[in-house]
């Protein structure tokens, strides 16, 4: 992934769960991509898929409204894993311009 973000990103929403007592936890991001250069550069996306009924514990855990989360419909992907667990998932939807971001951190 790129060192920095794509220019003209603007996040719309945000909710962390703060570090945990060994300094994890979770976060979650939703960035408006209108007027974003090069969304599609932005990571190796890893496919695309449709998404109908969006469910992932993180949002549970953060307890992120319906009308916060992804809606349903086709998005980019990209996630990947590190090795202390830390985890991250991009889903882009250039239909919407939007961008979330859901990490999950140990």
């Amino acid at each position: 992934m790129e060192d920095r973000a794509p220019v003209g990103l603007h996040g719309v929403y945000k909710k962390s769960s703060g570090p945990g007592i060994n300094g994890g936890g979770e976060r979650y991001h939703v960035l408006d991509c209108t007027g974003a250069e090069n969304m599609l550069g932005f990571v190796q996306w890893q496919g695309e898929k449709t998404i109908k009924d969006v469910s992932y514990p993180i949002l549970d855990v953060l307890e992120v409204e319906d009308e916060d989360c992804p809606p349903s419909g086709a998005y980019f992907y990209y996630s990947c894993k590190k090795q202390d667990g830390a985890t991250l998932l991009l889903l882009y939807s250039s239909e919407n311009a939007r961008l979330y971001a859901l990490e999950e951190f140990f």
